[in-house]
């Protein structure tokens, strides 16, 4: 029997890819020494490691014979244009029928026609050990989450005997090994995808950010909009967001030159208004004195009346 873990990366960004992941391999050989294998390398989830070691532990899985994985692709347009439920749906039967091929002993092709559109690795993974797969065993697929979008096995299994389940474990990539190392698979395609779309869209540094909405990505939206890698159908809510962010960072203005003038405009004002301030309050001030002199000037020494004796 063969068991394949399943995993995605970048589900919930706002830009780049979306990239699911399976990594294969035959139950008695995992049971036998390659679970331990994978514990004593350190395998798991993929968010407990840090980028440095996701992407050393994926050069050490390379090299397990006894493994094939594969990665699907789905496009931020493929997203906006299908919906991100569908596109998991395309990519789980992807790689439902990627295994079965292999098993079938056929020459792996992407996936499907459906427009998916696989990993260079896809046709590099090593499946010598699928190949000997006897028709009437079973392959089980674990997919992480509590949904399998509705993919469907059926579809998969079509003129072919063996017979295929498929099952989503909740942090499933924290409790099956297999699903750990399909965790760091797709996020290492992800990462890589975010790395490269850096050079192009630096504005966005997408290279620290892998196209999550962090606050520094959503200011960087707010400035310069949407580019073609971002998932415009994502980012409605966050669009409102960094509206409200333009309006806290540039007040009534539209951009941040816009902003620039109007702050030199206020400290002008400001200036200026300090400057009548100071006058105002100085011409005050002469009233003042002005009166308090007048009204000296106006007091008049009293004097002796004949009745009276003078002081003086």
């Amino acid at each position: 029997m063969l068991i394949c873990g399943i995993d995605e990366a970048g589900r919930g960004c706002l830009a780049g890819s979306l990239f699911v992941a399976g990594v294969v391999c035959d139950e008695e050989v995992l049971s036998q020494n390659l679970s331990k294998t994978l514990q004593k390398m350190g395998i798991k989830d993929s968010k407990k490691l840090s980028k440095h070691k996701r992407y050393e532990l994926k050069s050490r899985l390379d090299e397990i014979s006894h493994l094939s994985h594969f990665v699907v692709e789905k496009t931020a347009e493929e997203i906006d244009t299908k919906g991100l439920s569908a596109c998991l749906k395309e990519a789980l039967e992807a790689i439902m029928q990627a295994v079965v091929s292999v098993a079938k002993n056929e020459v792996i092709k992407k996936p499907n026609d459906r427009g998916d559109r696989a990993d260079e690795e896809l046709g590099k993974s090593s499946g010598g050990d699928l190949l000997d797969l006897p028709q009437e065993d079973l392959i089980r697929f674990y997919f992480d989450g509590n949904s399998t979008f509705g993919a469907s096995t059926l579809k998969v299994s079509r003129d072919f005997t063996t017979k295929i389940s498929l099952e989503c474990i909740v942090k499933g990539d924290a409790l099956v090994p297999l699903i750990s190392c399909a965790s760091i698979y797709a996020k290492c395609a992800k990462d890589t995808q975010s790395a490269q779309l850096d050079k192009i869209y630096p504005q966005y540094d997408l290279a620290t950010n892998a196209g999550y909405g962090t606050k520094a990505h959503i200011e960087s939206i707010a400035r310069y909009g949407l580019s073609p890698i971002h998932r415009a159908s994502f980012c409605g809510k966050f669009l409102d967001y960094a509206h409200s962010l333009d309006s806290a960072l540039f007040g009534e203005c539209g951009d941040s030159s816009d902003f620039v003038k109007s702050s030199v405009q206020k400290s002008s004002r400001t200036k200026t208004s300090e400057t009548k301030s100071s006058k105002l309050k100085s011409n005050i001030t002469d009233s003042k004195n002005t009166k308090s002199n007048r009204a000296k000037s106006t007091k008049r020494t009293p004097k002796a009346t004949k009745n009276q004796p003078s002081l003086f």
